[in-house]
């Protein structure tokens, strides 16, 4: 990026999306790390705004719980994959497994994060940018998260468990018919991939970030 394009870029970010972590970013000139997936863990976030620093919080809290929701699916779908006798992907409920031991063990070192969540701001956050989120969304949310909560979602790997059940059903939710689950084909299909946290697009920010930055040096 020429220094002309980052200053004009820039300007753009700061008029038009002020108040923001990306106008916090560009208008800073500290480097971002580009090994860390998330930005609630880079340091050149941390001297954001309380505002920008509060909505990091939500978006760090609300990654966390619904990780576990996506690496649960995982197992739900190697498991099913291996029982319906594909072989394409060898191992793969155990790689799976681990995803989600993994998981867990993360939750215990932040619970005091989780457990201070308020839940009300979140969604009266979400609310004010985006009306058209279902209550069934929100509904599934709460209920994943009071499994993490009352550590029920430990348990999840168990074949009776209730966080299962809840996690299947919201697939057949939301995909109806292409649900992997109950989808002979689409599992066939199935490309093994491992879920993980939400990263809110982060990869994608650094980028344009580093860019501006870089592009403002030459100038």
């Amino acid at each position: 990026m020429t220094a002309p394009e980052a200053s004009w870029l820039r300007e753009r970010i700061l008029e038009r999306v002020p108040d923001t972590l990306l106008a916090h970013l560009v208008a800073g000139d500290q480097g971002l790390d580009p090994a860390n997936p998330y930005p609630w863990f880079d340091p050149a976030c941390v001297g954001a705004s309380a505002a920008v620093r509060e909505v990091l919080q939500h978006a760090h809290i609300f990654s966390l719980f619904m990780e576990g929701a996506s690496r649960l699916y995982g197992v739900l779908v190697a498991e099913a994959y291996e029982e319906a006798g594909f072989t394409s992907l060898p191992g793969v409920t155990a790689v799976h497994l681990e995803g989600y031991q993994t998981w867990w063990e993360a939750v215990e070192q932040q619970r005091h994060l989780l457990e201070m969540w308020d839940q009300d701001a979140f969604w009266g956050f979400v609310r004010r940018r985006n009306e058209r989120v279902s209550l069934l969304t929100q509904s599934f949310v709460e209920r994943w998260s009071q499994f993490v909560l009352n550590g029920t979602a430990k348990d999840a790997l168990q074949p009776e468990s209730q966080a299962r059940v809840v996690v299947a059903e919201r697939e057949r939710t939301v995909k109806r018919r292409q649900a992997r689950l109950a989808n002979f084909k689409l599992l066939e299909l199935w490309g093994g991939g491992t879920g993980g946290g939400l990263t809110y697009r982060w990869p994608t920010v650094r980028t344009i970030v580093t860019d501006i930055h870089e592009g403002l040096r030459h100038a």
